[in-house]
């Protein structure tokens, strides 16, 4: 009975700590920082407004087989005690995207709940070009025209993730705990763990964990 009771206590106190005690944002670089904290982001709450491109970075950055994340308000793994391997890991609290760079603030679960931000650069496609073709048929000049399409998809790339010490809530929270260093991007683990990725088979058990170092 005592030896249940003293794992109880130390999964309990597993689930408290979710951010080192010194925060420190140091991984961040100052061309990425500029850009969230100064360029105009569209806000989205809903995971389906994400697009293909950062839904498939952000599975490989958790290393999920594929991207899963409950909307504001649903149902998650909020904590090693809510444990249900076919709901997400992860929450969405916001997104917003820049010309260039997308922003996540997701509640996390687990063992270690709390909330990270993750920030994303995205390479659009080369816009249509048009081509003025000239040529000469029988003495006579004659002008047409061709366009080229460029069919590559979006791209997008991590660049930065940090926990906070709060959870924002909002994209004017995240940009003054980045500015106040309320954060840290080194000593933690963003990687669902394989027994609570949904699309992973087999999910039984809410001990077992991949580690990711940043």
């Amino acid at each position: 009975m005592r030896v249940y009771y003293c794992l109880t206590v130390l999964l309990a106190a597993s689930a408290i700590v979710a951010v080192p005690a010194s925060a420190a944002i140091t991984r961040l670089a100052s061309d990425d920082r500029a850009a969230v904290l100064n360029q105009k982001f569209d806000v989205a709450l809903t995971t389906s407004s994400i697009p293909k491109c950062v839904r498939d970075a952000f599975a490989s950055t958790v290393g999920t087989k594929a991207f899963a994340m409950a909307d504001p308000g649903q149902a998650f793994q909020s904590s090693a005690f809510s444990y249900n391997g076919k709901l997400p890991y992860y929450r969405l609290v916001f997104a917003g995207r820049s010309d260039k760079y997308y922003v996540i603030e997701a509640l996390r679960g687990g063992t270690t709940p709390g909330s990270v931000v993750f920030l994303f650069t995205i390479s659009a496609p080369k816009k249509d070009t048009t081509f003025v073709i000239h040529q000469v048929h029988g003495g006579v000049p004659h002008t047409g025209g061709a366009l080229v399409f460029d069919s590559t998809p979006e791209s997008a790339q991590l660049v930065w993730y940090a926990s906070e010490q709060v959870t924002g809530g909002s994209l004017d929270s995240v940009r003054k705990a980045i500015q106040d260093d309320k954060m840290t991007d080194t000593g933690f683990d963003v990687t669902v763990p394989v027994t609570s990725d949904p699309s992973s088979p087999g999910n039984l058990s809410p001990m077992a964990t991949i580690n990711k170092a940043w």
